[in-house]
């Protein structure tokens, strides 16, 4: 009888444990705002949710997903008597792990507090006073799709490090009808997947090919299934652009087969409303149109339209903030992470200094803390200011632009990389994984300026990626207030117009490599010169003809070097 009553007792545990945990599902204490709620409503095939910055589209939308996979969906828009397939196209790969598996596998899309009435968790509302008072109480929602739906082996991974996956097939209970849907996700880059018939489509931000749009939008036929589209206004996407047109045309009609829904900055009750005074009085009519109210922009426009000297280059006045008191002294920790990166030309030659501090202590950041600005440069001049920077400090990669570094200058013979890590190597300047080399830095243009805007940009937890010393950077302050694109009514320019894009080419080309923290290495006995000279001559642009010939001998014939002649023999035993 005595175990009887304790089998009752550990059941009565766990299901009250159990109780309490779908208490706090995020999907039963998420509390739209009006305008996402309007576009979880309607019933349209296609929707567009366009906004400014932080305006909450990139949430609602991993919402609408997470209903539909769940069969929570509050306006019965999809089915739940059988399993669903359901697709995420992201620009690229690395936006699946930084957004798509964040909002939805991860907790923190927002933040949620116990109601001082009934007890119950809720969503935080830092609008309302009692609230505010009580911010220190409030904590980041579960995860969009529990953990019971989503184990670490429901996921088929690419990259399992980086949190890119797949496919996601949720576990249901036993005998669930839906049992078998799956989340998938696709880079934008790549042609549309063929498979079976999809019931919801969700398109986030931009599509590198948007002639992929109609192929995706062919697939919800058999279904009768729904594309979902949040994005940012884009210039350079037509068919973004194409989509409000027909949302336009339809507008006031009954079942419109596309609607569009717009968010703003300044309507976002979630920020605060003194930090949204001070933005939008220091944007001007066009930063305005753009950032807060998530219009189209005609004429020359800033790549860059979310830096901000306030946010990036300036801390705030929290004096606990560790991360802020760095910023504030200028003080590179110690056991940061270093990385150099380098955009070389013969009018300008950039370089800039990049840590990644501990993330335990100091969150998840990169901090450009230096910089050179070297005019009329050559490969001696580059060394010597580098040396200047370097000195006595540990870096774990040194990066720079590709194709600018592959040309060849005629006098030398050699490429500009070349020439740049045979100076660097002659004054002992190397870092940890690439000695006196180079990591090239990604040519993907569109690719590497995606990923500087997620720096840049606060996610669900108000955290900034990107960081900068004000002070010491006041180069890259200038460029990134004139670092514009030409973007016309018919046609767009991707490229940047020309000037002011030597530090943000290395901004972009560290943004596109994804910097780490790496615990700092213990003390060794330093690299023995011959060890150092055969590093840099793995590298293929550091290869010295002299030594391939004493290390092959003439024709290419291996030379031994040791005791016997000819091959060596294995030992005895």
């Amino acid at each position: 009888m005595d175990q009887v009553d304790a089998a009752k007792a550990v059941r009565l545990r766990d299901l009250t444990l159990e109780r309490g945990e779908r208490e706090m599902d995020a999907l039963r204490l998420y509390d739209p705002q009006e305008m996402q709620d309007c576009f979880h409503a309607s019933r349209a095939s296609e929707r567009l949710l366009r906004a400014g910055n932080r305006a909450g589209k990139s949430l609602a939308g991993y919402a609408e997903d997470a209903r539909a996979a769940l069969g929570l969906d509050p306006y019965g828009k999809y089915p739940t008597d059988r399993p669903l397939t359901i697709w995420l196209i992201c620009f690229n790969e690395s936006q699946i792990g930084r957004t798509a598996y964040r909002l939805l596998f991860r907790p923190g899309a927002f933040r949620i507090i116990r109601d001082k009435t009934t007890g119950k968790w809720r969503t935080f509302r830092p609008w309302e006073s009692g609230d505010a008072k009580r911010e220190d109480k409030s904590r980041p929602a579960p995860p969009l799709i529990p953990r019971r739906y989503a184990p670490r082996e429901a996921f088929s991974w690419k990259q399992r490090g980086r949190n890119i996956f797949y496919c996601c097939e949720l576990q249901y209970p036993q005998g669930h009808p839906m049992q078998g849907t799956r989340i998938y996700a696709f880079p934008s880059g790549i042609e549309a997947p063929s498979g079976d018939p999809v019931d919801l489509i969700h398109l986030d931000e931009d599509l590198k090919y948007y002639r992929h749009l109609a192929e995706y939008q062919s697939r919800l036929s058999d279904t009768k299934g729904r594309l979902i589209w949040t994005a940012k206004p884009h210039m350079r996407n037509n068919a973004l652009r194409a989509m409000s047109a027909r949302a336009h045309e339809l507008k006031g009609t009954e079942n419109p087969d596309v609607e569009e829904f717009r968010m703003t900055y300044s309507g976002n009750p979630y920020i605060d409303a003194e930090e949204k005074r001070k933005r939008l009085a220091s944007w001007n009519d066009e930063e305005k149109l753009a950032r807060d109210q998530g219009e189209y922009i005609y004429g020359l426009t800033l790549v860059y339209p979310e830096f901000e000297t306030e946010i990036h280059a300036i801390p705030s006045k929290r004096p606990d903030d560790k991360l802020n008191r760095l910023l504030a002294e200028r003080i590179v920790p110690s056991g940061a992470t270093r990385y150099m990166i380098v955009d070389p030309g013969t009018g300008v030659t950039a370089v800039l200094f990049l840590f990644v501090p501990n993330p335990a202590a100091y969150g998840q950041c990169v901090v450009a803390y230096d910089e050179l600005y070297l005019r009329n440069c050559n490969a001696r001049k580059f060394a010597d200011a580098v040396a200047g920077k370097v000195a006595g400090h540990h870096f774990y990669a040194f990066i720079i632009d590709d194709h600018g570094s592959r040309a060849r200058q005629i006098a030398a013979g050699k490429t500009v990389r070349a020439q740049y890590s045979e100076e660097l190597r002659e004054r002992d300047i190397r870092s940890q994984i690439t000695g006196s080399g180079f990591i090239k830095g990604s040519d993907d243009m569109l690719g590497r300026q995606m990923e500087v805007h997620r720096w840049l940009t606060e996610d669900a937890g108000s955290n900034i990626r990107f960081r900068m010393f004000k002070g010491r950077c006041p180069n890259m302050v200038e460029e990134f207030a004139n670092y514009k694109r030409t973007i016309r009514a018919e046609e767009t320019d991707d490229k940047p117009a020309p000037g002011y894009s030597h530090l943000m080419n290395c901004l972009e080309y560290a943004a596109a490599y994804d910097p780490q923290y790496h615990p700092p290495l213990e003390a060794k006995p330093e690299d023995s010169p011959a060890l150092k000279r055969y590093y840099d001559w793995q590298s293929a642009d550091m290869r010295d003809p002299g030594l391939s010939r004493f290390l092959h001998g003439p024709g290419g014939t291996p030379i031994y070097l040791g005791p016997g002649l000819g091959a060596p023999t294995p030992l005895s035993l």
